[in-house]
């Protein structure tokens, strides 16, 4: 039965495709995605990535600071790459997101979705839902986050476009969920049947 088993610093295991690797700017884990390929990395070392990220010139690549593992079996694998290349096909062209769930953007003529905005943390969470069937956070119960501290994750510009854009409904603070809280739900024993209720003390990673 594949497991997840507590994340560790990258200098101390080779990296493993589908590895969910965390990136931290300003001083605090501010990222997630999934590692396109195996590879041996120390802290800081850029890999490729598949995560929700704006298309910035075809460059996908991300420094790792954290790694959150599940052991795959072959079936899930190829269920979670083939999610992630039709994902990668409908990425937004600009801007960096702070909704969990993602949100289409359809062409005005023929309806045809042409990009999804979805935050980093959600685009991981929804993949390992939908291809996995397991609830990593409960997003019913996330701790609310104050704009100070999603301004420390992502700055001020983020949050501005996310508040002008109704990602942030209602004053502050808001139930956001967070990078940190994707790799503290994979921190535990055995999280495919256990969903982390996360508090206060999980937004960044380590706490």
């Amino acid at each position: 039965m594949p497991s997840f088993v507590p994340p560790r610093r990258p200098d101390e295991f080779a990296l493993v495709a589908l590895d969910v690797v965390g990136h931290r700017e300003r001083g605090h884990l501010s990222h997630v995605g999934f590692a396109w390929s195996a590879a041996m990395v120390s802290e800081g070392d850029e890999i490729t990535v598949a995560d929700a990220r704006p298309i910035r010139r075809g460059r996908d690549k991300l420094a790792v600071h954290a790694i959150g593992r599940l052991t795959l079996s072959r079936r899930e694998q190829a269920l979670i790459a083939s999610w992630l290349e039709r994902r990668k096909r409908s990425r937004a062209l600009a801007g960096d997101f702070l909704a969990t769930i993602a949100r289409p953007r359809r062409d005005p003529v023929t309806g045809r979705i042409i990009s999804r905005e979805q935050s980093c943390a959600g685009l991981v969470f929804e993949c390992l839902q939908t291809c996995l069937r397991i609830d990593l956070v409960d997003l019913e119960a996330l701790p609310r986050s104050t704009r100070a501290r999603l301004v420390a994750l992502w700055g001020e510009k983020v949050v501005m476009h996310a508040e002008h854009r109704g990602e942030l409904v209602g004053a502050e603070p808001w139930p956001v969920l967070l990078p940190a809280h994707i790799l503290h739900a994979l921190a535990t024993e055995d999280p495919r049947p256990h969903t982390l209720r996360a508090s206060a003390t999980h937004w960044d990673f380590p706490s």
